[in-house]
This record gives C-alpha cells, sequence and structure tokens, in this order.
C-alpha cells in the first residue's frame, strides 16, 4: 500500500511470556450470539498462561470452532513464547 505508514517497535518477553499477533478475522468471529472481540481473545489468552505456543494456538482455535454459522473471514493467529516458566505471582 503507497499510504501505509509502518513504525518499528521493539519488544522484550521475559521467560514464559508471549507476544500474539492475529487478524481481525479472529476478533470478528461471532461465538454463540456475541462478537468473540478483544475481549473475548483476552479471556482465552488469560487461560492460556503457561501453555505453550501451540497449546494457545489451540485453544483459541477451539473457541472459534464454535462461531456461529462458520467463520466469514480468513484467520490467522501467530504465538511465540519465550522458553522458560512464567515467575509465580506473590499474593
Amino acid at each position: 500500500f503507497e499510504a501505509a505508514d509502518f513504525i518499528d517497535e521493539t519488544a522484550v518477553l521475559g521467560p514464559g511470556e508471549s507476544l500474539v499477533l492475529f487478524t481481525d478475522g479472529v476478533t470478528d468471529a461471532r461465538v454463540g450470539r456475541e462478537v468473540f472481540g478483544e475481549q473475548g481473545l483476552g479471556t482465552v489468552l488469560t487461560s492460556s498462561a503457561g501453555l505453550s505456543a501451540a497449546d494457545t494456538i489451540g485453544r483459541i482455535a477451539a473457541t472459534l470452532d464454535q462461531a456461529e454459522g462458520g467463520l466469514r473471514d480468513d484467520i490467522a493467529v501467530l504465538v511465540l513464547r519465550a522458553p522458560g516458566d512464567l515467575p509465580q505471582r506473590r499474593r
């Protein structure tokens, strides 16, 4: 695209942290009567804390498999996970 603006960003992932990239087909999917949205994706990602990248994608895919009327847009998800375990949260 001639008019596209691109920005370089740097992210440092700590042990066990993940970076999740996705297309709008993920958040626009209708799961049940609701649009999956960023909130739905956030819920799935929160429940996936500590899982491998493949298992995280599996959880997203399993949720989107419930899409009402099938998926209407193409979907792409990339999960990059830094090696190691997430630090234990202090209570």
